[in-house]
């Protein structure tokens, strides 16, 4: 079964000791699921409504008329922006403003893929030229673990992950050097029914999958232990 015909379904309720401790934001409020395709068989608990909120945003790169197909940080600040109320922030425009902006790299002689390429600074600038102010955590960071990565969805707040790409997908074509190389929104988290922390839910403009399940231990691989990788939240909680 996939993610998107379970998380509409029925369910138990979300024990309410787990509530007590996590207290989400109204708009990240959990819903019990027994049936997701990574922890068949299982309790889970997932919070921020992913599949519906990864159906509104922007799952494909390169759907823009400059041919910029690797515009994945871009895409991400699109549907950043579209997180935090701003609906107008399409992929067209973002990327549009970016090139005359000079916040990615753009030429007509580079290939698609090599068009649209932007990084966590760039991020930042259009954000704030948009009112959103935002900080970056690390994996080193003390609030850049995963743990609290989720809480601080959990609490509203709105980021987008730079990972390595083929540590996320599992595909060894697209790792590169290791190090940081794609940017992927943030939209939910799912714990079990202890409250404990088992995967986070992602927009993946690379994948086209509006809504990719992320267990720990592949977080761990292609966010945690990878060089450059970050997350970009906003200072304060702005999901809408």
């Amino acid at each position: 079964m996939e993610f998107l015909d379970w998380v509409f379904g029925g369910g138990n309720e979300v024990p309410q000791a787990v509530l007590d401790t996590i207290q989400p934001a109204e708009v990240m409020m959990p819903e019990m699921r027994s049936d997701i395709e990574c922890f068949e068989g299982q309790d889970v608990i997932v919070f921020g409504n992913p599949t519906e909120v990864g159906d509104s945003l922007d799952s494909s790169q390169g759907d823009n008329p400059f041919e910029a197909s690797g515009n994945c940080n871009l895409v991400s600040t699109s549907n950043f922006l579209n997180l935090c109320g701003v609906g107008d922030a399409s992929e067209t425009f973002i990327t549009y403003y970016a090139i005359v902006n000079n916040e990615c790299v753009y030429s007509d002689y580079l290939p698609p893929s090599d068009r649209g390429g932007s990084g966590t600074q760039n991020m930042q600038n259009i954000l704030g030229d948009f009112g959103i102010q935002t900080e970056v955590v690390h994996p080193y960071d003390s609030n850049g673990d995963l743990d609290s990565i989720a809480a601080r969805l959990e609490e509203g707040y709105v980021g987008a992950m730079g990972v390595n790409a083929g540590y996320l997908w599992d595909d060894p074509s697209a790792v590169g050097d290791g190090t940081v190389n794609h940017e992927v929104t943030l939209t939910g988290t799912v714990r079990d029914s202890n409250g404990d922390l088992i995967a986070l839910t992602v927009c993946d403009s690379g994948t086209g999958e509006a809504c990719h399940v992320v267990p720990i231990e592949q977080l761990d691989a292609c966010y945690s232990n990878v060089a450059g990788a970050d997350v970009v939240f906003s200072t304060e909680p702005l999901r809408v």
